[in-house]
């Protein structure tokens, strides 16, 4: 009689895995918080693509990644 045995080193790596996954969507979703009077200037170099502005924050997107930053910016 053949008996299935758990092993606990794949349940190990599965969740390890997953940490691992997590982190890097976590990393790549992050913004860059910019100063006000820096979002203002690429603002009038017309290098930002949408603009949202909310009670207590002002977010946007940028057209192209500015000095090693991501797309997103946000400031407020």
């Amino acid at each position: 009689m053949d008996k299935t045995r758990f092993n606990y080193l794949y349940v190990f790596l599965a969740m390890l895995g997953v940490l691992i996954l997590h982190d890097a969507i976590v990393r790549f979703q992050q913004v860059a918080p910019l100063p006000y009077s820096d979002f203002q200037r690429l603002l009038r170099e017309g290098k930002v693509k949408e603009v949202v502005v909310t009670a207590d924050r002002i977010q946007g997107e940028l057209k192209e990644p500015e000095g090693g930053r991501n797309g997103s910016s946000r400031t407020g």
